[in-house]
């Protein structure tokens, strides 16, 4: 990354910081974007037990037998949501220094906490923020 600076006052010298701050801060927010959806993959992968302390609970005895597919992915829509960028219901916003991340798949704010039919699974942890 290459910045060009003229400063002729301190008014544009403070212009000119606060881009260099600004595009310094862009960069780390997109890394940690993407450090973020390798970390949900793999979230979805171990189920669970990546960044928490404690894995994902299993499905009840009855459901499992019905169900093979891995914990929270039947479709792939709400790990794709999370994890590509591309994807329609993917959320990731840079706006005043701050990272907006998530998913618009109606369902994941009920596996993030859980409901009272189903325990919290949650996608997005604040280990995973803490690398």
């Amino acid at each position: 990354m290459q910045f060009d600076l003229t400063i002729s006052g301190q008014t544009q010298l403070g212009q000119a910081l606060n881009a260099v701050i600004t595009a310094v801060s862009n960069e780390a927010l997109r890394a940690a974007a993407e450090e973020l959806r390798s970390a949900v993959e793999l979230q979805f992968l171990t189920e669970g037990s990546a960044y928490a302390d404690t894995p994902w609970l299993p499905r009840k005895a009855r459901r499992a037998q019905l169900q093979s597919w891995p914990l929270l992915i039947r479709s792939g829509r709400l790990l794709r949501s999370l994890a590509d960028e591309r994807d329609p219901e993917h959320i990731e916003e840079l706006s005043d220094g701050q990272l907006l991340f998530g998913s618009q798949v109606p369902y994941a704010a009920a596996h993030q906490r859980g409901t009272r039919h189903m325990p919290a699974r949650p996608l997005l942890t604040a280990k995973m923020l803490a690398g």
